[in-house]
């Protein structure tokens, strides 16, 4: 080392400016430990969210047209009476807000002009964002219906095809 010339090699130099930075990284994230990455911190101030989950419904027939002024029924896990009920809106919505202690299946049911669907809705942990239940139309049913009728005769008619008996010598095409 050239301490009594005042002048440094560039070994010197180099192994001061990571000794400097190293020293500005530990005071610089000094009181900043591995919890710090998880939290927000600006400017000495801390910020905290709560979720509130809010779940909206929209209740609408096959053809999209909305059950306005349909009526919901909202039943907690395992409850036979609901827990809130009410009216839709022009569009067919309604929102509530799940009990944050009361984990498991929410069903809602709405109700309107003869019809009627219900959904079951899981609240907790690890929720879905998003759900659709659909029910079929009675023209889908019949439709079904019909299919599967078609089938059992199809086959129905494919065994019980006669069965031609085979030409002399025991082979389908007499020239081979």
């Amino acid at each position: 080392m050239r301490y009594f010339t005042g002048k440094k090699s560039f070994r010197e130099k180099v192994r001061n400016i990571f000794v400097t930075a190293a020293l500005a990284t530990i005071v610089a994230t000094a009181g900043y430990g591995p919890s710090a990455a998880t939290e927000a911190w600006a400017h000495g101030t801390r910020l905290e969210y709560e979720a509130d989950i809010t779940i909206h419904v929209r209740a609408a027939y096959d053809t999209q047209e909305p059950m306005d002024g349909g009526h919901f029924f909202v039943f907690k896990p395992g409850a036979s009476e609901p827990w809130l009920e009410g009216q839709c809106d022009d569009d067919g919505r309604f929102s509530f807000t799940p009990d944050r202690d009361v984990a498991g299946t929410y069903v809602v049911q709405v109700q309107h002009t003869g019809h009627g669907a219900t959904i079951d809705i899981p609240v907790g942990d690890s929720m879905p964002l998003k759900g659709v239940q659909q029910d079929v139309s009675s023209l889908q049913k019949a439709v079904m219906i019909g299919s599967v009728l078609w089938g059992f005769v199809g086959t129905a008619l494919y065994f019980s095809r006669r069965k031609d008996p085979l030409p002399q010598g025991g082979k389908k095409d007499a020239h081979s």
